[in-house]
């Protein structure tokens, strides 16, 4: 026998009704009130396991049946494919589940609900309603009906409505393949995998699906019958994923669309969307043989190298969970969709304080007391500034130099800046009032060394100059408080003291090539090609620290105790060539053919008593842009600037418009917590700067 229950206000109103009634006419009987109380109970149990199960503890119930069963094996009615169970009677019940999604479960139990197996799912619906399935390797679109059946470290999930998985159903397999070697498309991978299987694909079926993958469509028997599948393959972030989809051929018109629809939402797992999200681990990478007509020289022969943590060696791991409202309340600038945004490190990204479509924001700088914030326009060549509780900045000065930061004098009250020049060999600096209304005073002149590369046209080199500078180091242009100015004077290194009282200029050594002014403006730590350097601007002196030869990108901590270096080492590098996509990739890429690298990039710590070096943080991606350490030392900020390897990929998949622009290299904004090695991506902004705030330096 089967009983049924639906809870609803109908079911309500009769029950209080017949519960009257019985009372009035005496029938209940106590054995049987004690008996519905143990299948309730045993329906709770498997009812929980299932919401367990399902990953889905907010489903409401709404009706449910349970019938007592005896199988004849272990199973319970429901074999997994594969496994085997002892031949003995097993007593329990066969429930119904039906939840507000409108999917109808069957689970089996033991009597008292324990032990339950999830034998299939059942849409009431004709819609199918999608859902997003995420996990630590991919994320794609899933119908609300289906099941889940991941393998042991969820390289391999099936997605069907029962886990045998019968012909005259759909279903969805999702493989990650690993890491493949350079020059592998997704279109060899779909020709690879037809091979191996011994099929053709339907003609004209091939299609682009998703941010960088491709798809094409074969038929293959299936029992005694006939299965049509979607075969997609995508390549992302250097690792290949498969995604088969099918359905019965007489169902898949119905089903085509959806798959479609499924596949647009495919991506990596949440750490591997990420740049440099944490450290690369690889051991043993699973690699796929490049087509031997477009794979570089060097490329591996093999078809598969066995290995691999979790089938992805090498990417990055899931970001470590953020409470922002957790994070200290300290007032930031950065640069997010091109525009100034100003705010606090707990509320990322703040407000906007520009609006300008046409604008080249640059040179983000608070002044000494954090109350304004000043930056260059490199479009228009406007010097602009926003006192911190306004909305709108105002325009202080024209003409003003689009490759040097302004720089706030001690005080406050005045703003420098290096004038626009047609001769880009000679520099002059300018004052101004900081509110405006002035007319700027040339106070110096400089030379300096124009011999600076020409704008490059590869993307994530766009990106990665935008953030930093020509050659990652960005001019220099500080107002000491003694009233000299430290300045830069070439685009490759060189500085020199400018003393506008006298107007003489002194050069610092010559193997300075990039640098950061200390939180006092006494100290100036800068790169040399032998390792870092702090330069004392009172007295001239330089303590060389032995150590980050190969350092980019600079900073110090607010408390002046320790600094902060980043590195980039080309890890791989790819190379786009093909004659019949040049059209295509000089409109992309600016040129063609076009070689772009992938880097090895670490954050590094040095403490100055000692010195003392830590390396905090490891990733890849094209470089480390900037990186701004929190004023009371809890942590750091930093930008990292994606390589073309997206991009590169969508490309091959042949993406649209759209698409591309979405890979597209932008900085995306992480913050790593003193302590952890597990970054946070807030926004994808750059150019992070803390204003300058007074507090106790966190301990440890």
């Amino acid at each position: 026998m089967v009983w049924c229950r639906r809870w609803s206000r109908v079911g309500i109103v009769v029950g209080l009704v017949v519960g009257i009634v019985a009372l009035a006419l005496g029938a209940l009987v106590p054995r049987a009130a004690a008996q519905q109380d143990a299948v309730d109970r045993a329906r709770y149990n498997a009812e929980q396991w299932l919401l367990a199960r399902l990953g889905k503890p907010d489903l409401t119930l709404v009706e449910y049946t349970y019938a007592l069963t005896t199988w004849p094996n272990t199973a319970r009615g429901c074999p997994a494919p594969g496994e085997t169970y002892e031949a003995q009677e097993v007593t329990g019940y066969r429930w119904t589940f039906l939840f507000d999604n409108m999917v109808r479960y069957e689970v089996h139990s033991d009597v008292d609900g324990n032990n339950p197996v999830l034998c299939w799912a059942q849409s009431i619906t004709s819609d199918a309603q999608l859902g997003l399935f995420n996990t630590t390797t991919f994320a794609i679109l899933t119908p609300e009906a289906w099941l889940v059946f991941p393998n042991e470290n969820a390289t391999e999930v099936l997605f069907a409505p029962q886990q045998d998985a019968p012909c005259d159903q759909p279903g969805m397999r999702v493989s990650v393949l690993g890491r493949i070697a350079s020059g592998v498309t997704a279109e060899q991978l779909l020709t690879d995998k037809l091979a191996q299987l011994g099929v053709e694909d339907t003609p004209d079926a091939r299609e682009s699906v998703g941010a960088s993958g491709r798809s094409t469509v074969y038929d293959t028997a299936c029992g005694e019958g006939q299965r049509r599948v979607k075969l997609s393959a995508f390549v992302q972030h250097g690792s290949a994923y498969q995604v088969e989809q099918w359905a019965p051929p007489s169902h898949f018109d119905r089903w085509h669309p959806i798959f479609r629809n499924m596949l647009t939402q495919f991506t990596p797992g949440t750490g591997t969307l990420i740049p440099g999200m944490a450290a690369p681990v690889d051991p043993a990478p699973v690699v796929v043989a490049p087509d031997p007509e477009t794979a570089p020289d060097g490329a591996p022969d093999s078809a598969v190298e066995e290995g691999g943590e979790a089938g992805v060696p090498g990417a990055p791991s899931t970001p470590a969970p953020v409470d922002l409202a957790a994070l200290p309340p300290f007032p930031l600038a950065h640069l997010f969709l091109g525009d100034v945004f100003l705010g606090a490190l707990n509320s990322v990204p703040g407000r906007s304080v520009t609006n300008a479509l046409d604008a080249d924001l640059r040179f983000i700088t608070f002044a000494p007391n954090g109350l304004a914030l000043a930056f260059i326009d490199a479009a228009s060549g406007q010097l602009r500034m926003l006192p911190v509780e306004n909305i709108t900045p105002r325009l202080i000065a024209e003409g003003a130099a689009p490759d040097f930061p302004p720089a706030w004098s001690a005080d406050g009250r005045q703003l420098a800046y290096i004038g626009a020049s047609d001769d880009p060999a000679q520099r002059t600096v300018f004052t101004v009032p900081w509110q405006g209304g002035g007319t700027p005073e040339a106070i110096g002149a400089f030379t300096y060394d124009a011999g600076c590369p020409a704008p490059p046209t590869d993307p994530a080199e766009v990106a990665y100059t935008r953030e930093v500078g020509p050659y990652g180091q960005r001019n220099t242009l500080e107002w000491l408080p003694d009233g000299r100015f430290l300045v830069s004077t070439g685009c490759a290194g060189g500085f020199a003291l400018l003393d506008p009282a006298s107007g003489q200029l002194a050069p610092l050594e010559g193997d300075l090539t990039a640098g950061v002014i200390s939180p006092d403006r006494g100290r100036f730590l800068a790169r040399t090609p032998d390792g870092l350097v702090v330069y004392n601007l009172a007295n001239g002196q330089r303590g060389d620290l032995s150590l980050g030869a190969d350092a980019k990108a600079l900073a110090w901590a607010a408390d002046g105790s320790a600094v902060f270096y980043s590195t980039e080492t080309l890890a791989e590098e790819h190379t786009l060539d093909d004659p019949n996509d040049q059209a295509r990739g000089e409109a992309v890429f600016g040129v063609w053919p076009v070689t772009f690298g992938v880097y090895d990039l670490s954050l590094v710590r040095v403490d100055l008593a000692g010195p003392v070096e830590s390396t905090l943080w490891r990733g890849q991606g094209r470089a480390i842009g900037r990186i701004a350490p929190a004023p009371d030392g809890s942590g750091v900020l930093f930008s990292v600037v994606p390589s073309n390897l997206l991009l590169a990929e969508a490309f091959h998949a042949r993406g649209d418009a759209f698409t591309l622009e979405s890979v597209r290299p932008t900085p995306a904004l992480f913050w790593l917590a003193r302590g952890s090695s597990a970054a946070v991506l807030l926004s994808y902004s750059g150019q992070p700067t803390f204003a300058p705030v007074t507090v106790d330096a966190e301990a440890g």
